[in-house]
């Protein structure tokens, strides 16, 4: 919508020197066109629309880049899988394409930190994994009230991979934490949580035998 508007104004100011140039080769007053075209010069910032206009279509672009990778990470996410079409997955790889997933959601009160070991890869189903780490993490993200930081930590040890979520958050009591994996149960406002998300995430793990 911006581009659009800067290009009537471009058009006006061409539109504008171009009528002055007829009537200059014509021979013809040109006072009136010159009057008209620096009345539209004063009104149009053809500078700044310059400049801005250049930034409108690398945003643009940007933004169409980004689309692009949400579409691809979207297309993996809800990839169906069964047992029998397990693959060899990268840990550090799965929770790099979740935070880019989910980033528009947890950018404005959330800064992430990564702490990453050297990992084997494990065979499971990446899309149930990342649903895991969706779930964990715009968890902890919508925990935190204002600005906060969530920690991502992988390790391996005894042949088993090890991934770790730190928030800073206001973290849970007793009776909450005793109910994470109950089903339909959450902390959130009506609408605005299923009670789900744990739930699902700790069945997808188990079947992992995690």
């Amino acid at each position: 919508q911006t581009l659009e508007k800067y290009t009537v104004s471009y058009s006006s100011v061409l539109n504008a020197y171009r009528n002055l140039a007829i009537a200059a080769e014509e021979g013809l007053p040109i006072k009136e066109h010159i009057d008209k075209l620096k009345d539209i010069l004063q009104a149009t910032d053809l500078e700044h629309i310059a400049q801005d206009g250049i930034d409108c279509i690398e945003e643009s672009l940007s933004g169409i880049e980004r689309i692009e990778e949400i579409v691809v990470n979207l297309s993996d996410f809800s990839r169906s899988e069964s047992d029998d079409n397990r693959v060899l997955c990268d840990i550090n790889d799965l929770l790099d394409n979740t935070l880019k997933l989910v980033w528009n959601e947890i950018k404005y009160n959330c800064e992430i930190e990564k702490d990453y070991a050297e990992l084997p890869k494990i065979y499971g189903r990446p899309g149930q994994l990342r649903q895991v780490f969706v779930n964990i993490i715009v968890n902890a993200a919508q925990a935190i009230e204002s600005e906060g930081i969530l920690k991502l930590v992988t390790r391996s040890s005894d042949n088993e991979v090890i991934i770790e979520f730190i928030d800073n958050g206001p973290g849970l009591d007793e009776e909450t934490s005793a109910k994470l994996f109950v089903p339909f149960y959450t902390t959130k406002e009506v609408g605005s949580g299923t009670g789900l998300g744990l739930s699902v995430s700790h069945g997808i793990v188990a079947s992992h035998h995690g």
